[in-house]
């Protein structure tokens, strides 16, 4: 890993390594919006579970034809 990367958590408990070049602000601990391999900002602990809880809804819904 480069002094550039962070290892994170994704919320289904998979690891991966992302780049922290478009957001160089993140400390150990943060919660993160990841998009195409990059952190774009960081968020409050109440912003990512919403968003999780969002995408568990999203996933509960019958696929559409």
């Amino acid at each position: 890993m480069h002094e550039s990367e962070a290892d994170i958590e994704l919320a289904d408990g998979r690891e991966t390594t992302v780049s922290c070049v478009v957001a160089a602000d993140v400390s150990v601990g943060a919660y993160v919006l990841v998009d195409r391999g990059f952190i774009i900002q960081t968020i409050s602990a109440e912003e990512a579970r919403t968003i999780v809880e969002m995408y568990a809804e999203l996933s509960a819904l019958p696929a559409q034809p």
